[in-house]
């Protein structure tokens, strides 16, 4: 058996199936590449959440506006700034509400052995792929796995979107995601990011972000005829943490840039099917399958 490649999804709404509309691309893209799709479906838990640990809304707005939310729908019509919201509410529940967040990994980490365990899969034969939220929630479990094991013991991970770069205005107050994978060890993002950049054979671990994606990067919109940065909280990894990935792990981090700078399409700008036709990612992943250039 070739590699197992386990898809986890992100923001947005996900029918059980959702890996097929992802499979369809790989396989179209790597005729030859031997791998099977699983998904890892984790939609459910979400609403679990929901119902388990009602949202006060008061809390949820508290988030909101901390994370600069107030400023953006002064700026944007409605129905930018409900694109927007979209696309970070899960992210904000996610690092806000403490409690949540062990849940959600402790279901996601269940999850992913029982896809590797259905497949007949081993985990060093196993390829990670996050979108979006999914590539936040999936480094975290590896990282559990590998503070438990003494080593990561999976064959790659592809990060697509990935809003580990977020950082948190009020850390004393809500973590931010580097945070929340760094636990109590006292690490900062640096040390963090440096700690798990290592852990990964070279070509093994790469983020992919679209400049033009609000979930990943700092991307600008035109308002007005001019470029701003309507979103004062800082979404993509800083010029110093982009060099530590790459000099533990060269070639780690790729950018690129794809769609426009107008708020309407932030939504297809942070399309998981924009990732995973981008050429960036079919290197990436054909090394990772170990494919001849």
């Amino acid at each position: 058996m070739g590699k197992l490649v386990v898809a986890a999804h992100g923001i947005g709404d996900h029918v059980p199936d959702f890996a097929a509309e992802w499979e369809a691309i790989l396989r179209r893209n790597h005729p030859h590449g031997d791998f099977q799709v699983a998904g890892l479906w984790w939609h459910d838990v979400l609403q679990k959440v929901a119902e388990k640990y009602p949202i006060v809304e008061q809390q949820f707005a508290a988030a909101l506006a901390q994370f600069g939310f107030a400023k953006l729908q002064e700026v944007l019509d409605s129905a930018g700034y409900a694109m927007v919201r979209e696309l970070f509410m899960d992210v904000v529940v996610y690092i806000a509400m403490g409690d949540m967040t062990h849940y959600i990994q402790t279901e996601v980490a269940l999850r992913l052995k029982r896809v590797i365990h259905d497949a007949g899969a081993q985990p060093e034969e196993t390829l990670l792929i996050g979108h979006s939220l999914g590539a936040a929630v999936l480094p975290h479990v590896v990282w559990d796995e590998r503070n438990h094991i003494g080593y990561i013991p999976y064959g790659g991970m592809l990060l697509l979107a990935s809003p580990l770069g977020i950082e948190s205005p009020v850390p004393g107050v809500i973590r931010d995601l580097l945070g929340w994978m760094a636990g109590d060890s006292g690490m900062d993002r640096k040390a963090m990011l440096t700690a798990f950049a290592r852990e990964w054979n070279e070509g093994d671990l790469c983020f992919l972000n679209n400049t033009r994606d609000v979930v990943c990067c700092d991307a600008r919109f035109a308002i007005g005829g001019v470029d701003k940065d309507l979103i004062p909280l800082r979404q993509g990894f800083n010029k110093e943490e982009i060099a530590v990935l790459n000099r533990e792990n060269p070639g780690s981090v790729v950018r690129f840039a794809q769609g426009s700078a107008d708020p309407r399409d932030v939504v297809s700008n942070h399309a998981v099917t924009l990732y995973l036709e981008r050429p960036e990612f079919q290197r990436a992943f054909a090394g990772m399958l170990g494919e001849t250039p």
